[in-house]
Protein backbone atom coordinates (compact mmCIF):
# COMPACT_ATOMS: atom_id res chain seq x y z
CA UNK A 1 0.00 0.00 0.00
CA UNK A 2 1.50 3.10 -0.87
CA UNK A 3 1.81 6.51 1.64
CA UNK A 4 -0.58 7.98 -0.13
CA UNK A 5 -3.68 5.22 0.52
CA UNK A 6 -2.17 4.44 3.93
CA UNK A 7 -2.83 8.12 4.93
CA UNK A 8 -6.22 7.93 3.13
CA UNK A 9 -7.00 4.91 5.24
CA UNK A 10 -5.09 5.63 8.62
CA UNK A 11 -8.62 7.63 10.24
CA UNK A 12 -10.53 4.44 9.88
CA UNK A 13 -8.27 2.83 12.69
CA UNK A 14 -9.30 4.65 15.60
CA UNK A 15 -13.11 4.93 14.29
CA UNK A 16 -12.91 1.13 14.40
CA UNK A 17 -11.41 1.61 17.94
CA UNK A 18 -14.24 3.64 18.75
CA UNK A 19 -16.81 1.29 17.83
CA UNK A 20 -15.10 -1.73 19.88
CA UNK A 21 -14.94 0.98 23.15
CA UNK A 22 -19.04 1.29 22.66
CA UNK A 23 -19.30 -2.33 22.68
CA UNK A 24 -17.03 -2.56 25.74
CA UNK A 25 -18.54 0.01 27.62
CA UNK A 26 -21.41 -1.68 29.14
CA UNK A 27 -24.81 -1.06 29.44
CA UNK A 28 -24.24 1.48 31.97
CA UNK A 29 -22.10 3.87 30.36
CA UNK A 30 -23.68 3.55 26.49
CA UNK A 31 -26.48 4.71 28.17
CA UNK A 32 -24.26 7.65 29.39
CA UNK A 33 -22.63 7.82 25.91
CA UNK A 34 -26.58 7.61 24.26
CA UNK A 35 -27.15 10.87 26.70
CA UNK A 36 -24.48 12.93 25.70
CA UNK A 37 -24.83 12.10 21.94
CA UNK A 38 -28.28 13.43 22.13
CA UNK A 39 -27.07 16.08 24.18
CA UNK A 40 -24.26 16.82 21.13
CA UNK A 41 -27.08 16.45 18.11
CA UNK A 42 -29.10 19.10 19.76
CA UNK A 43 -26.34 21.15 19.82
CA UNK A 44 -24.93 20.24 15.86
CA UNK A 45 -28.85 21.55 14.83
CA UNK A 46 -28.41 24.55 16.02
CA UNK A 47 -24.80 25.78 15.92
CA UNK A 48 -24.00 24.33 12.63
CA UNK A 49 -26.35 26.24 10.34
CA UNK A 50 -25.88 29.26 12.13
CA UNK A 51 -21.92 28.75 12.73
CA UNK A 52 -21.58 28.70 8.76
CA UNK A 53 -24.12 31.23 7.97
CA UNK A 54 -21.43 33.37 10.00
CA UNK A 55 -18.92 32.07 9.21
CA UNK A 56 -20.01 33.05 5.21
CA UNK A 57 -20.64 36.40 6.03
CA UNK A 58 -17.31 37.03 8.22
CA UNK A 59 -15.01 35.55 5.86
CA UNK A 60 -16.47 35.67 2.26
CA UNK A 61 -18.05 39.21 1.61
CA UNK A 62 -17.16 42.68 2.85
CA UNK A 63 -20.72 44.03 4.73
CA UNK A 64 -19.31 46.18 7.49
CA UNK A 65 -19.19 44.75 10.71
CA UNK A 66 -17.39 41.63 10.16
CA UNK A 67 -14.09 42.70 12.36
CA UNK A 68 -16.20 43.30 15.11
CA UNK A 69 -17.68 40.10 14.57
CA UNK A 70 -15.16 38.63 14.60
CA UNK A 71 -13.81 39.60 17.54
CA UNK A 72 -16.98 38.94 19.44
CA UNK A 73 -17.19 35.43 17.93
CA UNK A 74 -13.06 34.75 19.43
CA UNK A 75 -13.77 36.03 22.54
CA UNK A 76 -16.90 33.61 22.88
CA UNK A 77 -14.22 30.74 22.28
CA UNK A 78 -12.42 32.29 24.94
CA UNK A 79 -15.56 32.51 27.78
CA UNK A 80 -15.76 29.72 29.69
CA UNK A 81 -18.77 26.90 29.61
CA UNK A 82 -19.98 27.11 32.66
CA UNK A 83 -19.48 31.29 32.46
CA UNK A 84 -22.22 31.36 28.97
CA UNK A 85 -24.09 29.50 31.36
CA UNK A 86 -24.15 31.73 33.93
CA UNK A 87 -24.90 34.56 31.25
CA UNK A 88 -27.97 32.83 29.78
CA UNK A 89 -29.63 31.77 33.10
CA UNK A 90 -29.21 35.35 34.42
CA UNK A 91 -32.13 35.82 31.61
CA UNK A 92 -34.11 32.39 31.43
CA UNK A 93 -32.88 30.00 34.09
CA UNK A 94 -34.85 29.38 37.62
CA UNK A 95 -33.77 33.05 39.00
CA UNK A 96 -32.96 34.87 35.70
CA UNK A 97 -34.72 38.12 35.29
CA UNK A 98 -37.20 37.67 32.55
CA UNK A 99 -38.17 34.26 35.03
CA UNK A 100 -38.82 36.50 37.97
CA UNK A 101 -40.30 39.53 36.19
CA UNK A 102 -43.03 36.85 34.59
CA UNK A 103 -43.64 35.28 38.42
CA UNK A 104 -44.77 38.68 39.27
CA UNK A 105 -47.82 38.46 36.98
CA UNK A 106 -48.26 34.47 37.65
CA UNK A 107 -47.04 30.99 37.41
CA UNK A 108 -43.94 31.06 34.45
CA UNK A 109 -42.31 28.44 32.75
CA UNK A 110 -38.55 28.39 33.13
CA UNK A 111 -37.27 28.61 29.36
CA UNK A 112 -33.78 26.73 30.39
CA UNK A 113 -33.98 23.96 32.10
CA UNK A 114 -32.70 20.31 32.11
CA UNK A 115 -32.05 18.89 28.93
CA UNK A 116 -32.91 21.63 26.71
CA UNK A 117 -31.06 24.10 29.16
CA UNK A 118 -27.70 22.17 28.40
CA UNK A 119 -28.62 21.78 24.67
CA UNK A 120 -28.65 25.53 24.23
CA UNK A 121 -25.83 26.91 26.06
CA UNK A 122 -23.86 24.25 24.15
CA UNK A 123 -24.83 25.07 21.05
CA UNK A 124 -24.52 29.12 21.62
CA UNK A 125 -21.05 28.47 22.77
CA UNK A 126 -20.60 25.85 20.00
CA UNK A 127 -21.24 27.99 17.18
CA UNK A 128 -18.33 30.29 17.51
CA UNK A 129 -16.26 27.16 16.80
CA UNK A 130 -17.76 26.69 14.13
CA UNK A 131 -17.89 29.67 12.39
CA UNK A 132 -13.75 29.51 13.44
CA UNK A 133 -13.56 26.06 11.66
CA UNK A 134 -15.57 26.85 8.56
CA UNK A 135 -14.00 30.76 8.32
CA UNK A 136 -10.95 29.50 8.65
CA UNK A 137 -11.52 27.28 5.97
CA UNK A 138 -13.23 29.17 3.67
CA UNK A 139 -10.34 32.12 4.19
CA UNK A 140 -7.61 29.49 3.14
CA UNK A 141 -9.50 28.42 -0.45
CA UNK A 142 -7.26 29.78 -3.53
CA UNK A 143 -8.84 32.51 -4.71
CA UNK A 144 -7.62 32.44 -8.11
CA UNK A 145 -10.06 29.14 -8.46
CA UNK A 146 -13.11 31.25 -7.34
CA UNK A 147 -11.80 34.05 -9.95
CA UNK A 148 -11.53 31.44 -12.77
CA UNK A 149 -15.18 30.16 -11.75
CA UNK A 150 -16.44 33.69 -12.11
CA UNK A 151 -15.88 34.04 -15.56
CA UNK A 152 -18.10 30.62 -15.52
CA UNK A 153 -20.82 31.45 -13.58
CA UNK A 154 -22.42 33.89 -10.99
CA UNK A 155 -20.66 35.03 -7.61
CA UNK A 156 -23.29 33.25 -5.83
CA UNK A 157 -23.08 29.96 -7.89
CA UNK A 158 -19.14 29.88 -7.27
CA UNK A 159 -19.71 30.33 -3.46
CA UNK A 160 -21.61 27.57 -3.20
CA UNK A 161 -20.45 25.37 -5.88
CA UNK A 162 -16.81 25.95 -5.72
CA UNK A 163 -15.65 27.50 -2.44
CA UNK A 164 -17.75 24.80 0.07
CA UNK A 165 -16.71 22.38 -2.10
CA UNK A 166 -13.44 22.93 -0.81
CA UNK A 167 -14.48 23.45 2.96
CA UNK A 168 -16.28 20.41 3.05
CA UNK A 169 -13.94 18.52 5.04
CA UNK A 170 -13.97 21.65 7.34
CA UNK A 171 -17.38 20.95 8.12
CA UNK A 172 -17.21 17.49 8.90
CA UNK A 173 -14.16 18.58 11.64
CA UNK A 174 -16.64 21.83 12.87
CA UNK A 175 -18.98 18.92 13.94
CA UNK A 176 -16.46 16.51 14.97
CA UNK A 177 -15.22 19.29 17.12
CA UNK A 178 -18.62 20.16 18.85
CA UNK A 179 -19.18 16.34 19.67
CA UNK A 180 -15.70 15.83 21.01
CA UNK A 181 -16.33 19.40 23.30
CA UNK A 182 -19.94 18.38 24.40
CA UNK A 183 -18.51 14.73 25.59
CA UNK A 184 -15.74 16.29 27.65
CA UNK A 185 -16.97 19.05 29.38
CA UNK A 186 -19.12 18.32 32.35
CA UNK A 187 -19.57 22.32 33.81
CA UNK A 188 -23.14 22.95 31.46
CA UNK A 189 -24.47 19.24 32.11
CA UNK A 190 -23.52 19.69 35.88
CA UNK A 191 -25.61 22.84 36.54
CA UNK A 192 -28.23 21.37 34.37
CA UNK A 193 -28.25 18.33 36.23
CA UNK A 194 -28.30 16.35 32.79
CA UNK A 195 -26.64 12.83 33.12
CA UNK A 196 -23.96 12.69 30.59
CA UNK A 197 -20.54 10.34 30.51
CA UNK A 198 -17.90 13.44 31.45
CA UNK A 199 -20.80 14.62 34.22
CA UNK A 200 -20.77 10.52 35.72
CA UNK A 201 -16.57 10.72 35.62
CA UNK A 202 -17.05 13.87 37.86
CA UNK A 203 -19.42 12.10 39.92
CA UNK A 204 -17.08 9.08 40.19
CA UNK A 205 -14.73 10.51 41.68
CA UNK A 206 -16.37 12.30 44.42
CA UNK A 207 -17.73 9.16 45.23
CA UNK A 208 -13.82 7.43 45.28
CA UNK A 209 -14.15 5.26 42.17
CA UNK A 210 -11.19 5.86 40.88
CA UNK A 211 -9.30 5.80 44.51
CA UNK A 212 -6.74 2.76 43.54
CA UNK A 213 -7.78 1.29 47.32
CA UNK A 214 -10.92 1.23 46.27
CA UNK A 215 -10.31 -0.90 42.72
CA UNK A 216 -9.31 -3.71 44.72
CA UNK A 217 -13.46 -4.54 44.78
CA UNK A 218 -14.25 -6.14 41.15
CA UNK A 219 -17.62 -4.36 40.67
CA UNK A 220 -15.61 -1.31 40.94
CA UNK A 221 -12.88 -2.62 38.51
CA UNK A 222 -15.85 -3.43 36.23
CA UNK A 223 -17.15 0.29 36.48
CA UNK A 224 -13.93 1.97 35.75
CA UNK A 225 -13.01 0.00 33.10
CA UNK A 226 -16.30 0.89 31.39
CA UNK A 227 -16.06 4.27 32.04
CA UNK A 228 -12.59 3.94 30.36
CA UNK A 229 -14.27 1.97 27.00
CA UNK A 230 -16.29 5.32 27.13
CA UNK A 231 -13.19 7.24 27.11
CA UNK A 232 -11.44 5.14 24.50
CA UNK A 233 -14.68 6.19 22.42
CA UNK A 234 -13.94 9.95 22.07
CA UNK A 235 -10.29 9.77 22.12
CA UNK A 236 -10.16 7.89 19.02
CA UNK A 237 -13.03 9.93 17.14
CA UNK A 238 -10.53 12.66 18.12
CA UNK A 239 -7.66 11.06 16.74
CA UNK A 240 -9.56 10.75 13.53
CA UNK A 241 -10.56 14.46 13.10
CA UNK A 242 -7.08 15.82 13.86
CA UNK A 243 -5.67 13.48 10.87
CA UNK A 244 -8.31 14.71 8.81
CA UNK A 245 -7.68 18.39 9.37
CA UNK A 246 -4.45 17.89 8.03
CA UNK A 247 -4.94 19.64 4.53
CA UNK A 248 -7.30 22.34 6.45
CA UNK A 249 -3.90 23.10 8.64
CA UNK A 250 -1.99 23.42 5.12
CA UNK A 251 -4.90 25.77 2.90
CA UNK A 252 -4.52 27.99 6.72
CA UNK A 253 -0.66 28.47 6.07
CA UNK A 254 -1.19 28.79 2.35
CA UNK A 255 -3.95 31.31 3.03
CA UNK A 256 -1.60 33.25 5.40
CA UNK A 257 0.20 34.96 2.62
CA UNK A 258 -2.92 36.00 0.59
CA UNK A 259 -6.19 38.06 0.53
CA UNK A 260 -9.21 35.86 -0.09
CA UNK A 261 -11.73 36.47 -2.71
CA UNK A 262 -15.40 38.18 -0.88
CA UNK A 263 -18.61 37.77 -2.26
CA UNK A 264 -20.58 40.57 -3.57
CA UNK A 265 -23.70 41.08 -1.74
CA UNK A 266 -26.39 42.84 -3.67
CA UNK A 267 -28.73 43.82 -0.13
CA UNK A 268 -25.21 45.23 2.28
CA UNK A 269 -27.74 46.51 4.71
CA UNK A 270 -30.15 43.80 4.82
CA UNK A 271 -26.77 41.22 5.01
CA UNK A 272 -25.35 43.94 7.99
CA UNK A 273 -28.60 43.75 9.66
CA UNK A 274 -28.39 39.45 9.74
CA UNK A 275 -24.73 39.76 10.74
CA UNK A 276 -25.62 42.27 13.70
CA UNK A 277 -28.50 39.90 14.67
CA UNK A 278 -26.78 36.64 15.17
CA UNK A 279 -23.96 38.48 16.74
CA UNK A 280 -26.66 39.86 19.16
CA UNK A 281 -28.48 36.63 19.93
CA UNK A 282 -24.56 35.01 20.29
CA UNK A 283 -22.86 37.90 22.47
CA UNK A 284 -25.20 40.65 22.81
CA UNK A 285 -27.97 38.64 24.64
CA UNK A 286 -26.02 37.10 27.19
CA UNK A 287 -23.97 39.92 28.04
CA UNK A 288 -27.28 42.02 28.58
CA UNK A 289 -28.64 39.04 30.63
CA UNK A 290 -25.86 39.71 33.34
CA UNK A 291 -25.89 43.25 32.93
CA UNK A 292 -29.96 43.55 33.60
CA UNK A 293 -29.59 41.25 36.45
CA UNK A 294 -26.86 42.90 38.00
CA UNK A 295 -29.25 46.26 38.28
CA UNK A 296 -32.25 44.26 38.82
CA UNK A 297 -33.46 45.34 43.07
CA UNK A 298 -36.85 44.40 44.79
CA UNK A 299 -38.87 46.69 46.57
CA UNK A 300 -41.84 45.15 48.91
CA UNK A 301 -45.13 46.42 48.04
CA UNK A 302 -48.26 45.44 50.76
CA UNK A 303 -47.70 41.38 50.17
CA UNK A 304 -46.25 41.77 46.90
CA UNK A 305 -42.53 42.53 45.84
CA UNK A 306 -41.59 44.37 43.09
CA UNK A 307 -38.70 44.16 41.06
CA UNK A 308 -36.65 47.70 39.39
CA UNK A 309 -33.51 48.08 36.89
CA UNK A 310 -31.63 50.60 38.43
CA UNK A 311 -28.00 51.86 36.34
CA UNK A 312 -26.91 53.25 39.39
CA UNK A 313 -27.16 49.55 41.64
CA UNK A 314 -25.74 47.87 38.33
CA UNK A 315 -22.31 50.28 38.47
CA UNK A 316 -21.82 50.07 42.06
CA UNK A 317 -22.17 46.32 42.17
CA UNK A 318 -19.86 46.00 38.92
CA UNK A 319 -17.16 48.74 40.34
CA UNK A 320 -17.07 46.34 43.67
CA UNK A 321 -16.25 43.00 41.91
CA UNK A 322 -13.06 43.31 41.06
CA UNK A 323 -12.10 44.50 44.50
CA UNK A 324 -14.40 41.47 46.45
CA UNK A 325 -12.51 39.24 43.98
CA UNK A 326 -8.98 40.62 44.12
CA UNK A 327 -7.22 37.62 46.02
CA UNK A 328 -9.05 35.15 43.18
CA UNK A 329 -8.13 37.69 40.26
CA UNK A 330 -4.62 37.41 41.49
CA UNK A 331 -4.29 33.97 42.17
CA UNK A 332 -5.80 33.63 38.42
CA UNK A 333 -3.29 36.21 37.20
CA UNK A 334 -0.07 34.54 38.53
CA UNK A 335 -1.20 31.29 37.23
CA UNK A 336 -2.13 32.50 33.83
CA UNK A 337 0.83 34.57 32.84
CA UNK A 338 2.94 31.01 34.19
CA UNK A 339 0.74 28.90 31.85
CA UNK A 340 1.18 30.94 28.85
CA UNK A 341 4.48 31.27 28.71
CA UNK A 342 5.14 27.47 29.10
CA UNK A 343 2.41 26.57 27.24
CA UNK A 344 4.04 29.00 24.10
CA UNK A 345 7.29 27.52 24.32
CA UNK A 346 6.15 23.41 24.75
CA UNK A 347 3.49 24.14 21.69
CA UNK A 348 5.97 25.88 19.93
CA UNK A 349 8.05 22.86 20.00
CA UNK A 350 5.39 19.98 19.30
CA UNK A 351 4.10 22.21 16.12
CA UNK A 352 7.41 22.69 14.68
CA UNK A 353 7.67 18.33 14.70
CA UNK A 354 3.92 18.93 13.65
CA UNK A 355 4.61 21.13 10.69
CA UNK A 356 7.32 18.48 9.42
CA UNK A 357 4.91 15.99 8.82
CA UNK A 358 5.51 12.36 8.33
CA UNK A 359 3.69 8.99 10.34
CA UNK A 360 5.32 10.54 13.40
CA UNK A 361 2.73 13.45 12.99
CA UNK A 362 -0.25 11.12 13.60
CA UNK A 363 1.54 10.32 16.81
CA UNK A 364 1.75 13.85 17.82
CA UNK A 365 -2.09 14.45 16.93
CA UNK A 366 -2.78 11.14 19.18
CA UNK A 367 -1.39 12.73 22.15
CA UNK A 368 -3.07 15.99 21.36
CA UNK A 369 -5.88 14.14 20.49
CA UNK A 370 -5.73 12.84 24.25
CA UNK A 371 -4.69 15.94 25.93
CA UNK A 372 -7.88 17.62 24.53
CA UNK A 373 -10.86 15.07 25.56
CA UNK A 374 -9.69 13.46 28.69
CA UNK A 375 -11.86 15.10 31.18
CA UNK A 376 -10.40 17.49 33.52
CA UNK A 377 -11.61 15.44 36.57
CA UNK A 378 -9.27 12.50 35.07
CA UNK A 379 -6.23 15.10 34.77
CA UNK A 380 -6.96 16.46 37.84
CA UNK A 381 -6.59 12.72 39.52
CA UNK A 382 -3.92 11.77 37.49
CA UNK A 383 -1.91 14.53 38.85
CA UNK A 384 -3.10 13.77 42.92
CA UNK A 385 -2.02 10.19 42.28
CA UNK A 386 1.58 11.30 41.19
CA UNK A 387 1.95 14.24 43.55
CA UNK A 388 0.16 13.71 46.49
CA UNK A 389 3.27 11.02 48.20
CA UNK A 390 3.46 9.66 51.47
CA UNK A 391 5.65 11.08 54.35
CA UNK A 392 7.79 8.02 54.26
CA UNK A 393 8.24 8.14 49.95
CA UNK A 394 11.86 9.20 49.02
CA UNK A 395 9.27 11.39 46.71
CA UNK A 396 7.55 13.27 49.75
CA UNK A 397 8.89 16.42 48.29
CA UNK A 398 6.19 16.06 45.52
CA UNK A 399 3.30 16.15 48.26
CA UNK A 400 5.21 19.57 49.60
CA UNK A 401 4.62 21.17 46.25
CA UNK A 402 1.49 19.50 45.86
CA UNK A 403 0.03 21.36 49.13
CA UNK A 404 2.35 24.57 49.13
CA UNK A 405 2.64 25.80 45.64
CA UNK A 406 0.72 26.13 42.11
CA UNK A 407 3.32 23.75 40.78
CA UNK A 408 0.15 21.15 40.08
CA UNK A 409 -2.35 23.52 38.92
CA UNK A 410 -0.02 24.92 36.54
CA UNK A 411 0.86 21.62 35.35
CA UNK A 412 -2.87 20.23 34.47
CA UNK A 413 -3.55 23.84 32.87
CA UNK A 414 -0.62 23.11 30.79
CA UNK A 415 -2.33 20.04 29.54
CA UNK A 416 -5.35 22.16 28.39
CA UNK A 417 -2.96 24.97 26.71
CA UNK A 418 0.12 23.59 25.27
CA UNK A 419 -2.13 21.65 22.55
CA UNK A 420 -4.08 24.57 21.58
CA UNK A 421 -1.07 26.47 20.98
CA UNK A 422 0.12 23.67 18.85
CA UNK A 423 -2.26 23.63 16.96
CA UNK A 424 -2.39 27.22 16.21
CA UNK A 425 1.24 27.25 15.30
CA UNK A 426 1.11 24.20 13.17
CA UNK A 427 0.01 26.18 10.03
CA UNK A 428 1.96 29.42 11.33
CA UNK A 429 5.09 27.15 10.86
CA UNK A 430 4.33 25.57 7.63
CA UNK A 431 4.04 29.11 5.74
CA UNK A 432 7.18 29.83 6.65
CA UNK A 433 9.54 30.17 3.72
CA UNK A 434 12.25 27.04 3.44
CA UNK A 435 15.10 29.29 2.81
CA UNK A 436 14.86 31.31 6.11
CA UNK A 437 15.17 28.74 8.39
CA UNK A 438 17.74 26.59 6.28
CA UNK A 439 20.49 29.79 6.14
CA UNK A 440 19.77 30.46 9.88
CA UNK A 441 20.52 26.67 10.66
CA UNK A 442 23.79 26.59 8.40
CA UNK A 443 24.65 29.81 10.24
CA UNK A 444 23.66 29.56 13.68
CA UNK A 445 22.40 26.00 14.14
CA UNK A 446 18.80 24.57 15.22
CA UNK A 447 18.92 27.86 17.90
CA UNK A 448 19.42 30.17 15.56
CA UNK A 449 16.80 28.43 13.03
CA UNK A 450 13.88 28.74 15.90
CA UNK A 451 14.70 32.15 16.60
CA UNK A 452 14.72 33.20 12.95
CA UNK A 453 11.20 31.56 12.39
CA UNK A 454 10.09 33.60 16.02
CA UNK A 455 11.51 36.96 14.49
CA UNK A 456 9.30 36.07 11.01
CA UNK A 457 6.33 35.15 13.29
CA UNK A 458 6.50 36.84 16.20
CA UNK A 459 2.80 38.33 16.01
CA UNK A 460 1.48 34.98 15.25
CA UNK A 461 3.57 33.73 18.73
CA UNK A 462 2.22 36.63 20.67
CA UNK A 463 -1.59 36.00 19.79
CA UNK A 464 -0.43 31.96 20.65
CA UNK A 465 0.49 33.24 23.96
CA UNK A 466 -2.29 34.75 24.69
CA UNK A 467 -4.52 31.96 24.06
CA UNK A 468 -2.49 30.20 26.53
CA UNK A 469 -3.08 32.91 29.05
CA UNK A 470 -7.08 33.37 28.10
CA UNK A 471 -7.15 28.80 27.92
CA UNK A 472 -5.17 29.22 31.19
CA UNK A 473 -8.08 31.69 32.57
CA UNK A 474 -10.91 29.70 31.56
CA UNK A 475 -9.78 26.14 33.26
CA UNK A 476 -12.25 24.49 35.70
CA UNK A 477 -12.15 21.37 35.96
CA UNK A 478 -8.78 19.92 35.95
CA UNK A 479 -8.00 22.91 38.38
CA UNK A 480 -10.70 22.58 40.90
CA UNK A 481 -9.65 19.22 42.16
CA UNK A 482 -5.36 20.13 42.86
CA UNK A 483 -5.48 23.81 43.86
CA UNK A 484 -3.72 24.62 47.38
CA UNK A 485 -5.33 25.94 49.87
CA UNK A 486 -5.80 29.05 50.13
CA UNK A 487 -7.54 31.94 47.32
CA UNK A 488 -9.36 29.89 44.59
CA UNK A 489 -8.98 31.23 40.96
CA UNK A 490 -11.83 33.46 40.02
CA UNK A 491 -13.50 30.99 37.83
CA UNK A 492 -13.50 28.20 40.20
CA UNK A 493 -15.19 30.89 42.64
CA UNK A 494 -17.57 31.72 39.99
CA UNK A 495 -18.39 27.75 39.62
CA UNK A 496 -19.05 27.86 43.21
CA UNK A 497 -21.51 30.88 43.27
CA UNK A 498 -23.49 29.49 40.40
CA UNK A 499 -24.89 26.38 42.59
CA UNK A 500 -26.82 28.79 44.36
CA UNK A 501 -28.23 30.71 41.36
CA UNK A 502 -27.09 33.50 39.78
CA UNK A 503 -27.63 36.92 41.58
CA UNK A 504 -26.29 40.01 40.78
CA UNK A 505 -22.61 39.33 42.37
CA UNK A 506 -22.08 36.36 40.42
CA UNK A 507 -23.20 38.57 37.05
CA UNK A 508 -21.22 41.44 38.53
CA UNK A 509 -18.27 39.47 38.26
CA UNK A 510 -18.91 37.53 35.28
CA UNK A 511 -19.51 41.04 33.14
CA UNK A 512 -15.42 41.18 34.34
CA UNK A 513 -14.19 38.06 32.69
CA UNK A 514 -16.59 39.25 29.68
CA UNK A 515 -14.78 42.51 29.43
CA UNK A 516 -11.30 40.38 29.96
CA UNK A 517 -11.87 38.13 26.96
CA UNK A 518 -13.22 40.30 24.85
CA UNK A 519 -10.10 42.03 25.20
CA UNK A 520 -7.92 38.96 24.62
CA UNK A 521 -10.12 38.63 21.79
CA UNK A 522 -8.93 41.87 20.30
CA UNK A 523 -5.64 41.68 20.82
CA UNK A 524 -5.78 38.07 19.17
CA UNK A 525 -7.28 39.03 15.83
CA UNK A 526 -4.50 42.15 15.84
CA UNK A 527 -2.04 40.82 16.10
CA UNK A 528 -2.67 37.41 13.57
CA UNK A 529 -3.84 39.79 11.04
CA UNK A 530 -0.57 42.14 11.56
CA UNK A 531 1.54 38.65 11.52
CA UNK A 532 -0.83 38.10 7.91
CA UNK A 533 -0.32 41.46 6.40
CA UNK A 534 3.61 41.16 7.47
CA UNK A 535 4.16 37.90 5.71
CA UNK A 536 2.36 39.44 2.33
CA UNK A 537 4.75 42.50 2.23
Amino acid sequence: MTGLNASRWLPLAPLAAAAVGVVAAGPRAQGLLANTALVAAGTLALALPIGVLLAVLIHKTRLPGRGGASVALLAMIFVPLHLHAAAWRAGFGVLGWWTQFGAAEGPTHVLLDGTAGAVWVHAMAATAWVTLIVGAALAAVDPRVEEDALLMMPAWRVLGSVSFRWVAPALLLAAGWVVVTVAHEMTVTDLFQVRTFAEEVYTQHALGLFDPAQLDDPAQRLEAGQLGAGLLVVWCVAVALLWAARPLAEGIAAGITRDAWRCPVRWRAGGAALLAGLVLLLAGLPVGNLATKVGVYATREGDAWRRDWSAAKAVERVAAAPVEHRRQLWQSAKLGLGVACGATLLGALVAWRLARGGFEQLAWLAFIAFLLTTPGPLIGIGAIWVFNQPRDSPLSFLSWLYDNTLLVAWAVQMTRAAPLVALVLWPVWRSLPTGLTDAARLESGPLGAAWAAVRARRSAVTAAWMVALAVSCAELSATLLVLPPGPQTVTIELFNMLHSGVDDRVAAISLWLVALFALLAWAISRCWTRDAARTGD
